[in-house]
């Protein structure tokens, strides 16, 4: 009838306007008068998505895509339905379906490298979105992913090519330069002196984008008052909360009053340690002024940045000055290149006094110890005794994210089982495909390839498990470990690391270092391999070493 197509219409105008809240009731008249009509079902479907309503956008869509099955946006939008619900297999098919039938869709191709992704499949997210990219190659949010799986892949140089490419169509897109920044940390060519001047080339660029006129804030002068720190933290990788929860759960509330921001909704504390004190905020939807405003109003005294350039950081907000004091610290482990920046939390082995201070735009606050401050897992597994006793040869293990195996890592494990015949490697994290190929490339090079075992994806309790099948880690270079070095002392794996100009080449050493184990300490590659053999043949020492790690640590 004239008026269910009018009804339509009204429908499909709302959509376009993203009105969601408004169009729901009218959704659900037109499904409920025309449940045969696959557009009434995909609109529906579509205001599902907009109220972030995904089990009724699964059902909507899926009625949609059954009724009109060669309607490539209907599956587009369904797959974007599964992969929201994190059902990625199914969005995959949807996906495929949807080039299927609209092979030059460049955002169901982009939306099908994603979904790859999350599966762990990289190559194949590597061409999906290559694919997108031939379709349009003009997108710079996708070169910018495109960098991030490159990244992933081991082709540090490919990645830093596609992130420019980025910032070639999109200059002020700031988070492919931060990205890129992050992942100069990975390049042997890059020095403190040479980090330091591409993270100040981000603060030209960027920061002058807010002439905000410094304002003093009005502050009350008592000094017994409670000050007030607030902390923001985008949705980092699942190792941070082991280093804030402490620091959280030790701040005095009768001298601090706790402020987090968290960009998307976190699952709230169930440590009553933590909870009770601690005021919420939430960013999600919110910009960086927006955000700098709620920091304003809510007179935050000390700001402390927990990110630095890792992904969908909030830098901006610091950049706007909304705090008297501005701190950053754990995350990144360097400078952020920032003038509002006011200091760094670091150490002295870390960053040695002198050279640092003149790679960082920040102020280096250095503790007295380590900057590290690590809650171990409350599943993590007794110590195991020292593999090598059993197996009669010794066994070196690398848990690193796997983006931090570069060619000069790659060199020098290779270097190191040349020299002794009998040891193996097990290497946690390398993807199936291109990244292990690389891997295994590396070591037939140097005719040690029978000697490398690999473990794809692995869950936490897997690579807590696999520490016991290791009686020596190797930590990589530029890029030093710093959680999983942790992780591997508190399961009694020393740690062999050669540690270099950058901050983000001396965490290993850090850590060593307050431990006491500065025996695994390299001056230099050489060294690093010397380090290892002397170890080989002194079994006894490396098994009682283990056992008394844990409580060292």
């Amino acid at each position: 009838s004239m008026e269910l197509q009018a009804a339509l219409a009204e429908l499909r105008a709302r959509v376009a306007r993203g009105d969601a809240a408004g169009a729901e009731a009218l959704a659900m008249s037109c499904t409920t008068q025309l449940p045969a009509s696959a557009e009434a079902w995909h609109l529906s479907g579509i205001v599902a998505l907009q109220r972030r309503d995904t089990m009724q956008a699964i059902g909507r869509l899926t009625r949609a895509s059954a009724l009109s099955p060669a309607d490539a946006a209907a599956w587009n939008n369904l797959g974007t339905a599964f992969s929201r619900a994190g059902r990625y297999e199914q969005a995959i098919d949807a996906f495929r379906r949807a080039l299927d039938l609209a092979p030059k869709q460049a955002s169901a191709a982009v939306n099908l490298g994603t979904a790859l992704q999350a599966v762990g499949d990289l190559d194949g997210a590597v061409a999906a979105v290559e694919a997108a990219l031939t379709l349009a190659s003009d997108m710079p949010e996708v070169w910018n992913n495109l960098g991030n799986l490159y990244k992933e892949q081991g082709r540090l140089a490919d990645a830093l090519r596609a992130y420019d490419t980025a910032l070639g169509l999109a200059p002020m897109l700031r988070e492919a330069y931060s990205n890129k920044l992050a992942a100069l940390k990975l390049s042997v060519e890059h020095d403190a002196a040479a980090l330091f001047a591409a993270h100040r080339g981000f603060a030209f660029r960027f920061e002058t984008e807010y002439p905000v006129a410094y304002r003093a804030q009005e502050r009350n002068a008592d000094p017994n008052r409670r000050l007030r720190l607030g902390y923001v933290s985008p949705d980092c990788h699942g190792a941070v909360p082991a280093f804030i929860r402490p620091v959280l759960r030790a701040h005095d509330p009768v001298r601090f009053e706790i402020y987090c921001y968290y960009n998307n909704p976190q699952p709230p504390e169930t440590d009553v340690g933590i909870g009770a004190h601690v005021q919420r905020r939430v960013m999600a939807g919110l910009n960086d002024a927006q955000v700098a405003a709620q920091v304003r109003a809510d007179k935050i005294d000390i700001l402390v940045d927990i990110a630095g350039h890792t992904g969908r950081n909030r830098l901006g907000v610091f950049m706007q000055r909304p705090a008297s004091v501005q701190v950053t610290w754990l995350d990144y482990l360097g400078t952020t290149g920032l003038d509002s920046m006011d200091y760094r939390i670091s150490d002295a082995v870390a960053d040695p006094p002198g050279t640092a201070d003149a790679a960082h735009s920040e102020n280096l606050v250095r503790l007295p110890d380590a900057q590290w401050c690590y809650e171990p897992a409350s599943d993590a597994p007794p110590v195991s005794t020292l593999p090598a006793l059993e197996n009669g040869f010794i066994t070196f293990g690398s848990f690193n994210n796997y983006s931090k195996l570069t060619d000069a890592t790659l060199a020098l494990w290779a270097r190191l089982l040349a020299a002794l015949p009998d040891a193996c490697l097990l290497i946690v994290g390398a993807a199936a495909g291109q990244a292990q190929e690389r891997v295994r490339g590396a070591f037939s090079a140097a005719g040690v390839a029978d000697r490398l075992r690999v473990l794809p994806r692995v869950s936490a309790a897997e690579y807590r498990a696999a520490y016991a099948q290791v009686d020596l880690a190797l930590d990589p270079l530029p890029f030093s470990g710093a959680t999983t070095t942790l992780d591997a002392l508190w399961q009694g794996v020393p740690v062999i690391t050669v540690p270099g100009s950058t901050s983000s080449s001396r965490s290993s050493a850090s850590l060593l270092s307050v431990a006491r184990l500065n025996e695994f300490i390299a001056v230099d590659a050489e060294d690093y391999v010397a380090i290892a053999v002397h170890w080989a043949s002194r079994l006894p020492q490396l098994a009682a070493l283990r056992m008394n790690l844990r409580e060292r640590l």
